[in-house]
């Protein structure tokens, strides 16, 4: 069976008015300048608040790391968790919303630098997100801070601070 291809004559000449249309609109446009509105550096800066080490984020949180001249950084949940294992404790660091997370073992311990001015810190183990297996997990304790380890994910007594980007 063979199909009819054929064009009207008056569709190819809409096609052909329309494509030289186009083509004159950009040329009319090419020749003058658009005026455009171009912040500068400072001024982006400005409209990025600058935050330091203790301060209370709006969306929530409390600074504890901060880059880019206070405008970046890091914020943990200004309480701890209930005790859980590995699993329970990602699963309930997410659930504080978008961003949170627990902290990788870097983060934690730049936490535990900061657990004076974030406070609410239990004196026991924290988890980390760090993974050494499919068994086990890295932690820190918040006594002292020297003893950091990996952990089995089945352990039911670690702490939980969630953590996110600003």
């Amino acid at each position: 069976m063979k199909k009819n291809l054929s064009i009207q004559p008056t569709t190819i000449l809409s096609i052909l008015l329309f494509t030289i249309a186009i083509m004159l609109s950009v040329n009319v446009f090419a020749g003058k300048p658009v005026p455009v509105d171009i912040a500068t550096q400072a001024e982006l800066d400005a409209a990025v608040p600058a935050y330091v080490i203790g301060d209370s984020l709006p969306s929530g949180g409390i600074v504890f790391y901060i880059v880019d001249s206070g405008r970046h950084g890091l914020v943990a949940q200004p309480f701890d968790d209930a005790y859980s294992n590995w699993y329970v404790a990602k699963e309930v660091a997410e659930n504080h919303g978008p961003g949170w997370r627990l902290p990788t073992k870097h983060e934690l311990s730049l936490l535990y630098l900061q657990k004076d001015v974030v406070g609410g810190f239990a004196v026991d183990y924290y988890w980390s997100s760090t993974e050494l297996d499919a068994a086990t997990a890295w932690a820190q304790s918040f006594d002292g801070g020297v003893h950091q380890d990996y952990g089995s994910k089945g352990l039911p007594d670690l702490s939980v601070r969630a953590v996110r980007g600003f």
